[in-house]
């Protein structure tokens, strides 16, 4: 799953619920995943939470390639916050049932293409 579509569309909804963006500013810093800018855009500009963390969603996509893991290790180190083990659960959840549904298609196209062998190779 691309960056975008992770932050934008499949768990913006969650994010924005659950982010502890204060806690989370710092750790987001170490990656150097936030301009200076950027940072006072989050903390001081934006007037509720909601619109810091959607902010934030709109950002991280801009980041590179490794944003969503760096994203999520930031959660992992904020550990004291609730709303970011949840976060973490629903995601990695997620990961699991794609990861399984991947199998079971990459386990149904080998499957298929075994058949296919076997009939082609019967005599005719």
């Amino acid at each position: 799953m691309d960056a975008d579509t992770f932050f934008r569309c499949t768990f913006q909804q969650e994010i924005i619920e659950n982010v502890n963006l204060p806690a989370l500013i710092p750790l987001l810093n170490r990656y150097k995943l936030l301009t200076r800018q950027e940072q006072e855009q989050l903390l001081n500009t934006l007037f509720t939470s909601d619109a810091r963390i959607m902010k934030l969603t709109e950002i991280l996509p801009k980041k590179g390639p490794d944003c969503v893991d760096k994203f999520l290790d930031c959660l992992r180190q904020e550990k004291k916050h609730p709303g970011h083990t949840h976060l973490l659960q629903l995601i990695e959840q997620q990961a699991g049932i794609t990861t399984a549904l991947q199998c079971s298609r990459d386990l149904q196209t080998a499957t298929r293409g075994v058949l296919k062998l076997l009939v082609s190779a019967q005599p005719k």
